[in-house]
């Protein structure tokens, strides 16, 4: 029966890019889907950021580094990097975002201006000058808009995988709308239901940072919010271009996918500036977990 799931799952994903998307016109109903949560018992409430700073183990540098995560993961994947940056003087403070725990999730999530307020105070609280960003995955998109927001707390940024623009074609923008609006209604759906269509999701893509069983459909708030805003203001989604002489970007990315998150402009812009790179890794998306140590050395090289 299993199997007979997961091959369903295969063939259905693709017909959410190829029909109208659902999960757009489902993004827009939150008061319907909230009645029905309500009347099916999923109603637990949604689980609060969570902050964990690792002091400097060796002679401070009075810098502070702010790592945040993206879908499915928590602060803990960061953990490696978050050592060896420890062990030579900086002090980490790892954002584990709301929803992010494979217990004690539910309700709707926190919207993109919620999350950045989240961030906002964490960063207001626990740094005492201009941050380093850590950001992977929709921690990404998070860390651009951000900086935008609040140019004064960045001094520079490193980011994994997912670029501030994306080269766009007709495949890849049709894988793009299948895989997020399927997230987007496996958290919409929520409970039993959505649990198992976004296991088997994470399942296909053979990723071991996280165990299957831990990936549950609340954690896919995200993509529900991004399609909301693609309905209301799409304009919104799109943060400005980070200025490279205020903030220096290093950009790591896994070269080993059916494609990549990023753009041959953006990496030229990287490479064209002289405090700011990009390194290409021969693995997937997840980074920290397939070349952790790799990308280790390239971020303390690039700091120091």
């Amino acid at each position: 029966m299993a199997a007979v799931l997961k091959v369903f799952a295969q063939l259905t994903l693709p017909l959410y890019g190829i029909l109208v998307p659902i999960g757009t016109v489902l993004a827009a109903m939150e008061i319907p889907l909230k009645v029905m949560r309500m009347i099916l018992g999923q109603q637990s409430k949604t689980s609060p950021m969570k902050v964990d700073i690792l002091a400097p183990t060796s002679k401070a540098k009075d810098e502070d580094v702010l790592f945040i995560h993206g879908w499915p993961d928590s602060g803990a994947m960061f953990m490696e990097q978050a050592r060896v940056l420890q062990s030579q003087g900086y002090r980490c403070i790892i954002l584990t975002l709301p929803n992010a725990e494979s217990e004690g999730g539910g309700g709707w999530g926190a919207s993109f201006d919620e999350i950045l307020l989240l961030i906002y105070k964490a960063t207001r609280e626990n740094c005492k000058g201009k941050v380093i960003l850590f950001a992977h995955d929709w921690g990404a998109h998070h860390a651009y808009h951000f900086r935008a927001k609040y140019p004064d707390l960045v001094k520079c940024m490193i980011v994994l995988d997912i670029a501030q623009r994306v080269d766009m074609t007709a495949p890849r923008g049709l894988a793009y709308v299948s895989y997020q609006t399927y997230l987007a209604l496996a958290f919409l759906y929520g409970g039993y239901a959505g649990d198992w269509m976004v296991q088997n999701f994470y399942g296909m893509m053979k990723n071991s940072a996280r165990p299957k069983k831990e990936v549950r459909a609340y954690m896919g708030f995200y993509y529900y919010y991004f399609w909301k805003q693609m309905i209301l203001d799409k304009a919104k989604l799109i943060a400005p271009r980070v200025n490279l002489d205020e903030c220096p970007v290093l950009f790591v990315y896994g070269a080993k996918q059916p494609f990549t998150f990023t753009s041959k402009k953006f990496l030229n812009s990287l490479e064209n500036h002289q405090n700011s790179a990009a390194h290409p890794l021969p693995c997937g998306h997840w980074i920290t977990e397939e070349k952790g140590k790799e990308l280790s050395e390239i971020v303390t090289t690039w700091l120091s």
